[in-house]
C-alpha cells in the first residue's frame, strides 16, 4: 500500500504525490541504499520500521516478514523469482544476521 505493487514507491498513499503522504516512500525494485541492503537489515527494517515506515513485527510472524524479503529481492534486478516459503524456514527463527543472497 505504500511501496505499491511494482515496488517503485508509488502506491496509493503516495500516488505520485496525490495521496495523504507527502513523501514517497523508497524505491524497492532500484534503489542503490535498498539493492545493496543485506536481509537482515532488510528484515529488521520490516519488523522494527525504519524512518516513516512503522514496525510489522506485532503484524506479520517471523516466516511473513522473511517471505517480503525474499519477495523484495525476487523484484530486484537479477532477483530471478521469490524463493518461496520452504527457503525462509533455513532463515532461522528470528536471525537477522542473513547475509544477502
Amino acid at each position: 500500500i505504500c511501496h505499491g505493487s511494482k515496488l517503485d514507491g508509488n502506491g496509493p498513499l503516495y500516488n505520485g504525490g496525490n495521496g495523504p503522504y507527502a513523501a514517497a516512500p523508497k524505491n524497492l525494485a532500484s534503489d542503490p541504499g535498498v539493492l545493496n541492503m543485506p536481509d537482515g537489515q532488510m528484515f529488521y527494517s520490516i519488523t522494527y520500521g525504519k524512518g516513516q515506515m512503522g514496525p510489522y513485527g506485532p503484524q506479520l510472524n517471523t516466516k511473513q516478514r522473511w517471505m517480503i524479503v525474499d519477495y523484495i529481492n525476487s523484484k530486484q534486478p537479477g532477483g530471478g523469482g521469490a524463493a518461496g516459503a520452504d527457503s525462509t524456514a533455513a532463515k532461522g527463527a528470528d536471525s537477522t544476521a542473513t547475509a544477502k543472497k
